[in-house]
């Protein structure tokens, strides 16, 4: 849930989620805070918040080549793959 509070003449916006870091933004209106934070929370639910920048240290450039080997370069080859059976299936029709 979004936290929001005034600090002086602005209001501050503050996100946090469990696994994700706290995000944050100051806005001059009121109806400006809401809005970001119901878009943040929107975020937050479908697990788009960037990551906890803590656990990005930890993280080696070999584990995200890895990484990127399993999940993008497999859909990479799966969308080929799949382009080259419709194509055999209209070549054949």
């Amino acid at each position: 849930m979004a936290t929001i509070r005034q600090r002086g003449k602005k209001w501050q916006v503050q996100v946090r989620r469990a696994g994700s870091g706290a995000v944050s933004k100051s806005f001059l209106r009121r109806k400006d805070a809401d809005a970001w934070a119901r878009q943040m929370e929107i975020q937050a639910d479908r697990s788009e918040l960037p990551a906890d920048s803590g656990a990005l240290k930890t993280l080696k450039l070999a584990d995200l080549i890895i990484r990127y080997r399993q999940e993008v370069n497999h859909e990479r080859l799966k969308a080929a793959r799949l382009a080259r059976e419709a194509k055999s299936k209209d070549s054949r029709a």
